[in-house]
């Protein structure tokens, strides 16, 4: 595995809790005996790498040789495979010499997906079975009541081929789920009820939100279309250009998915355009012509306090 230090699990076979303890290599070898002990009593026994080692690999559980084969001649060689009941196969895949929780974590559900292995077990921190010892799961019990050893068939330890492309790949696919993410949030934040923006002063982020909410129901997928017609009522309501950008940089959905590394120039030029429309001019010009509202406590029959 390529690893300072490691977390042993050993699994109660009553209780199914998980006894974990951290060591070295040296430290795993001088509590073999103590490991075997636990093992003849019905506990299953597990290893991983060590939550701060600084590593690049990735199990895969639940093969079979034919998937080995295929992992072979497309570049997920594993480093080390270890047969944990007959014919039965966890991988463990290197794909760098360091990459990080999320890139190994993402990489294991590919991996899992792509050979039809164990969902449950695809995640950045799962335990494998550690070879030399037996698997005490009831289903691999013979009629003799003995249960296969957990073997260790290939150590090559070399990083795969296609780790690499591995790596940038979950990488990219990492970055679209947290698009994905953010433009569900922005959609969200516009169904925000109108009554709960009623008790306080709306802002121009509020009707931005507000108008958005209207208009992605019309108009679907089309957001730069929702944008413009959003951004052109809060213009003809009097809002500044100022406050409309940054309404519309805070709230607009998937901006950065639809206009990536551009954000700021659609923006501007969005906002530069819709106060150019004659119909935003001429709605502004009757805002600024119209009386200011009056103040509370001045109006009709109100308390005069002049001395």
């Amino acid at each position: 595995m390529g690893c300072e230090r490691f977390d042993i699990g050993v699994r109660d076979a009553t209780t199914g809790q998980m006894m974990n303890r951290e060591w070295s290599a040296a430290e795993v070898l001088q509590n073999t005996p103590w490991l075997k002990r636990m093992n003849a009593q019905g506990n299953d026994v597990y290893i991983r790498p060590a939550e701060q080692e600084r590593h690049g690999l990735v199990l895969v559980d639940d093969l079979s040789e034919f998937d080995l084969d295929d992992m072979k001649a497309e570049g997920r060689e594993p480093a080390l495979v270890v047969e944990t009941s007959p014919k039965n196969y966890q991988a463990w895949v290197k794909v760098a010499d360091a990459a990080g929780g999320e890139l190994r974590g993402q990489i294991a559900r590919t991996l899992a997906s792509e050979y039809d292995a164990d969902p449950a077990s695809a995640d950045s921190r799962h335990y494998g079975r550690l070879a030399g010892f037996t698997n005490r799961k009831d289903k691999h019990t013979t009629r003799a009541g003995y249960q296969p050893w957990v073997l260790l068939r290939e150590s090559k330890g070399k990083t795969a081929t296609a780790g690499p492309a591995l790596v940038q790949q979950a990488g990219q696919q990492i970055e679209q789920a947290q698009r994905q993410q953010e433009k569900a949030r922005r959609l969200a934040s516009l169904e925000l009820p109108e009554r709960q923006l009623s008790r306080h002063r709306r802002t121009a982020l509020d009707e931005y939100r507000s108008e958005m909410a209207g208009l992605v129901k019309r108009f679907g997928d089309d957001l730069s279309k929702c944008d413009f017609i959003a951004a052109q009522k809060l213009a003809s309501r009097g809002r500044s250009a100022e406050e409309i950008g940054k309404a519309m940089a805070e709230a607009s959905p998937a901006l950065a998915e639809r206009k990536p590394g551009h954000e700021a120039d659609y923006i501007e030029r969005t906002v530069s355009k819709v106060m150019g429309l004659p119909s935003v001019q001429l709605a502004r010009a009757e805002l600024a012509r119209a009386p200011a509202p009056r103040q509370r406590g001045m109006d009709r029959g109100g308390p005069d306090f002049s001395m």
